[in-house]
């Protein structure tokens, strides 16, 4: 008599099983033809639905490969990284600051150079053992009111 129990248990649970697996391809169906009429290929999530994601992906054990199709799996995991508080590995830029000194140099060389730019100045300060990006260059020159990148009609100008 269980043997039966268990037996019928398990048939309805494997049809269950796999009307659940036919609907998740149904649906990544459907997904793959919704994205194929959209414009651009890239889908730009809101922090809500990014972690409304989250919040059902840790329900599967964030075990997403084979299933996410609205990003590409390392961006998923890129999420769960951010939202453990971890950095990833592959963090852009550095989080030294820029002394007074170096912002002082900038300043004095940005002024004694009309001609040069930040690239060039980025350039002579590497020259002297001193690290500082062109973008860091040409942020501290704003932050001056000083031109990070003279045109030629003031090249021009200052040639005379």
């Amino acid at each position: 008599m269980y043997n039966l129990i268990y037996a019928v248990i398990e048939m309805f649970s494997l049809a269950y099983s796999v009307k659940r697996d036919l609907s998740i391809r149904f649906l990544k169906a459907e997904n793959e033809m919704l994205r194929a009429r959209l414009k651009t290929q890239r889908v730009i999530l809101t922090a809500k639905e990014k972690r409304r994601l989250l919040k059902i992906g840790a329900e599967i054990g964030h075990q997403i490969d084979g299933i996410i199709s609205i990003v590409q799996a390392k961006t998923y995991r890129k999420w769960v990284m951010n939202l453990s508080g971890r950095n990833p590995k592959n963090s852009v830029g550095q989080t030294r600051k820029i002394t007074q000194e170096v912002r002082d140099l900038i300043k004095r060389l940005a002024i004694e150079n009309p001609l040069w730019g930040c690239r060039r100045i980025s350039g002579e300060l590497k020259k002297l053992k001193i690290m500082v990006s062109k973008s860091s260059v040409a942020r501290i020159m704003l932050e001056m009111d000083l031109d990070p990148s003279p045109t030629e009609s003031q090249r021009k100008k200052a040639a005379n």
